[in-house]
């Protein structure tokens, strides 16, 4: 453990969550076309946890990093700072597609 870094709790084993957490909204971005996790399942793992929302981007790919939407990054911005959630049935779409030439 490194000096000034608080301890874990021995009690909560990896892949846990407390009661406490598990009342936070979660936000879990997930492209439509995303071949590692396919939206089915990032809807099954959100409804693992008590208060989780899955935000789709109309893109493809794994990570929102690497597919510029500045709608999504303002949906990021916005859950970070203010805990803001969009609407449900909400999309962003991306600023352009991964495969123009």
């Amino acid at each position: 453990m490194a000096p000034g870094c608080p301890q874990q709790s021995r009690s909560a084993s990896p892949g846990q969550l407390s009661p406490a957490a598990r009342r936070n909204l979660a936000a879990e971005l997930n492209h439509r076309f995303d071949p590692s996790t396919p939206l089915p399942g990032a809807r099954d793992g959100a409804a693992e946890l008590a208060r989780a929302r899955v935000f789709v981007t109309e893109g493809y790919g794994h990570s929102s990093m690497y597919v510029p939407s500045t709608c999504t990054e303002q949906v990021k911005q916005d859950y970070l700072i203010s805990g803001a959630f969009p609407a449900a049935g909400k999309t962003c779409t991306v600023d352009a597609s991964p495969f123009a030439g």
